[in-house]
């Protein structure tokens, strides 16, 4: 996973918005592995909520802290849809795809 400058990504959603582009689709599951971050574009996108928006976040299912669900709980019911999957219950598996997930108790 690669990080950027948040500053330079909501410039450029800004543009976006400006030019009338309503639907953003965050295509890689790492979205939620920085809560912080995570946090950041979701309160960006709800300072920005309007008729026609449309995102969507891939999202690793384990690391869901609370503070994010309520941000995502702060959008119209239809603004956002999320694609929370697991990889693999059989850890062997999540090993050789590169894919850690907390399983809780076993």
């Amino acid at each position: 996973m690669r990080t950027f400058a948040l500053e330079s990504f909501f410039a450029a959603h800004d543009n976006f918005l400006t030019l009338v582009c309503f639907t953003f689709t965050f295509v890689d599951r790492t979205f939620n592995l920085s809560p912080r971050i995570a946090a950041a574009i979701l309160e960006f996108f709800i300072a920005r909520c309007r008729d026609g928006l449309f995102l969507h976040f891939e999202m690793v299912p384990d690391c869901l802290p609370d503070g994010i669900k309520e941000l995502i709980s702060r959008f119209p019911a239809d603004d956002v849809q999320l694609e929370i999957d697991i990889q693999s219950f059989t850890p062997v598996v999540g090993e050789f795809i590169s894919r850690r997930m907390d399983r809780g108790p076993t």
